[in-house]
This record gives C-alpha cells, sequence and structure tokens, in this order.
C-alpha cells in the first residue's frame, strides 16, 4: 500500500490566476517547487471519480456528514495529453476536518479492470484484490456497485516547505472536467468547471499550521 496520511488538513482558496506569480513571490524561502515540476511547469492529474448508481459519495458530501470517502483514480501526464506516466488508485477519507488519503500504484491494465467494473474474467484477480487498496475498492464495488462518473483534469504546480516537512502547496489552474470516463481521454474532451481566468490553491498540512504561514495568508 502507498501513501497515508493522518491529521492532515486541507485548505481550498480560488484566487484570481493574474495573482498566481505574486502569492508565488510573497511565500519565496517559506517553499520551494517539487521534483515533479517539469521545467517549472508543474504537471497534469486526470483524477476519475467513482460513486453509486444513487451518487452515495456525492450526497454524503452534500449533507456534510462528518465521515466521508471518496474513491479515485488518478493519473499523472507531464505535458497536456502526454503519455500517461503513472496512476494510482486511491482513497481520500475525510472526518470533520482530518483528512487521511490511502493509495496504491496500479499498472495502466489494472485501472482497465477498475473501470470496468471488474467485470468478466479478470486474470490474476486474488493477486490484484491481495493489496488493500484494491482489495476494499473490490468490494465495494461490488457492494454499492460504484462506477466511474466524473473526470477533472487540470494543471497542478505542487511546492513544500524545507523549513515546514509537513507542509506543502499546490497551484491548481485550467479545471476541466468531463464524462467521458476512459483513463485516457484527451483535452479536447474537457470542459472548464472554473474559469481560466481563476486558479485553486490548496494549503496542506499536519496538525497545526506554522504561524508564519498563517501571517503570510492574512497578507
Amino acid at each position: 500500500m502507498g501513501d497515508v496520511f493522518t491529521n492532515r488538513y486541507e485548505i481550498k482558496y480560488i484566487v484570481p490566476a493574474r495573482s498566481i506569480p505574486e502569492i508565488k513571490n510573497a511565500l519565496l524561502g517559506l517553499i520551494v517547487p517539487d521534483f515533479y515540476n517539469t521545467n517549472g511547469k508543474g504537471y497534469y492529474n486526470y483524477s476519475i471519480y467513482f460513486d453509486t448508481l444513487h451518487y452515495k459519495f456525492y450526497q454524503e458530501k452534500h449533507e456534510g456528514l462528518l465521515y466521508r470517502i471518496k474513491p479515485r483514480i488518478r493519473v499523472y501526464r507531464k505535458t497536456l495529453d502526454g503519455e500517461i506516466v503513472k496512476a494510482f488508485l486511491e482513497f481520500k477519507i475525510k472526518h470533520d476536518r482530518i483528512v487521511k488519503k490511502e493509495r496504491t500504484e496500479i499498472s495502466l491494465n489494472t485501472m482497465k479492470v477498475i473501470l470496468s467494473g471488474f467485470s468478466g474474467t479478470v486474470e490474476n484477480l486474488d493477486e490484484l484484490i491481495s493489496d488493500p487498496v484494491i482489495g476494499r475498492f473490490y468490494s465495494m464495488s461490488k457492494k454499492y456497485y460504484i462506477r466511474p462518473k466524473v473526470v477533472v483534469y487540470y494543471n497542478r504546480s505542487a511546492f513544500h516547505s524545507n523549513l515546514y516537512p509537513d507542509v506543502r502547496m499546490t497551484f491548481d489552474s485550467n479545471l476541466r472536467g468531463s464524462l467521458v470516463v476512459t483513463g485516457d481521454a484527451l483535452s479536447g474532451n474537457f470542459s472548464y468547471l472554473l474559469s481560466p481566468h481563476f486558479a485553486m490553491i490548496e494549503l496542506k498540512y499536519n496538525n497545526k499550521l506554522p504561524k508564519v504561514f498563517v501571517s503570510k495568508i492574512q497578507e
């Protein structure tokens, strides 16, 4: 199994895209680019979200339940419509404001099997579901008949703090969505979910946010 985060908090901000350079400049010395930021241009996230026939997970979020779970596949590309670099099956679990993420890396063939709902004869099924994350997803897919519902595609620049290792910031632009769920759909199939004149910043930290970040955010 891959990464697991506990006592993790996430705060999202929608800001004018033109203000991003100013915000990054204000945070110089506090954050540095992640290794995956290709040539300073970031990378592309392609996230496939699953739900039940009656949209159980969406309804739980809409109703504001304290405990929520969100199954998804996250695909990484270095360039828009470029080849897939990596793919992960994930559970994003939220209890009140605390976030935990469980994930495991999957092959493109495994992604196709998952997107099909494990239909037909699946080779090495026992081996696949021996992975805790895939096994949990398999059980949920059979219990709730969960299937892929929507894809979100965006450009992400990710940063971390050397001074405060538990702090991470991401800058997402050109947020688009599609109901065409194939695992490898190209950008032409997507429509803007948020005006390209705006971007989303996400601040992620464990336990308590350092005061210096609080001060910078207030500015």
